[in-house]
């Protein structure tokens, strides 16, 4: 009978979604001045195990809500928070793209003369 994840289990790609989550949250919460912010997020993104993900966390005072997605994980769990996760970076990314595209300097379109 196998037990729960030790701390020396590598880490997965969900793990890391959730250890930047409960960052995101001390960070909104005033916990996290911007630069260890970063410095963590980048941490828990490059981070192996498990013991990693906890180290970078292990002084935050996070609601019960976010803490219940904390990056040591019960089996079976599901994959669809990361599949939500990369859905929602990615309509940022088009979003700010196109921001970038249609806020570029120059010259106003001329539209030609509607006849009557």
């Amino acid at each position: 009978m196998a037990s729960g994840p030790s701390s020396q289990t590598r880490a997965r790609d969900l793990d890391r979604v959730n250890a930047c989550s409960q960052l995101d949250a001390a960070y909104a919460d005033g916990q996290l001045g911007a630069g260890e912010y970063h410095d963590r997020t980048a941490q828990a993104m490059s981070a192996k195990t498990l013991a990693e993900l906890n180290l970078l966390i292990s002084d935050l005072q996070l609601p019960s809500s976010i803490t219940a997605q904390a990056p040591v994980r019960t089996s079976g769990a599901p994959r669809r928070a990361l599949r939500i996760a990369v859905a929602c970076g990615a309509v940022i990314a088009v979003g700010a793209i196109g921001l970038a595209v249609t806020e570029q300097d120059g010259p106003d379109p001329v539209t030609a003369p509607v006849p009557a």
